[in-house]
């Protein structure tokens, strides 16, 4: 997504970015894989992930807290494609921590 910003002179002002000029390649817009929309700028407005990781982080168990996000997600996505995409996303997030 970004992999022109690696031949930005900002990354030869000081020698300790050179290990994050290579980066970009691995960022993507929100919602990925799904193309992005308001859907998935509103997770980021309401907290949804961050929230998702302390509920997580708190001992809540990994279904409770994909039940509660996925609650969450489908107050406002209906029933987008984009929005089952999410909870794809949500779902390999939170499989992620439980191991």
């Amino acid at each position: 997504m970004y992999k022109n910003i690696e031949g930005h002179p900002a990354w030869k002002a000081d020698a300790k970015y050179e290990p994050i000029r290579d980066n970009g390649q691995y960022g993507h817009l929100y919602g990925w894989p799904a193309p992005g929309d308001g859907s998935s700028q509103r997770v980021t407005d309401s907290f949804i992930i961050p929230n998702m990781f302390a509920k997580a982080i708190a001992g809540a168990s990994t279904k409770d807290t994909m039940v509660w996000a996925e609650g969450e997600l489908s107050a406002f996505t209906g029933a987008k494609r984009s929005s089952a995409d999410s909870l794809i996303a949500l779902r390999v997030i939170l499989l992620s921590l439980s191991r």
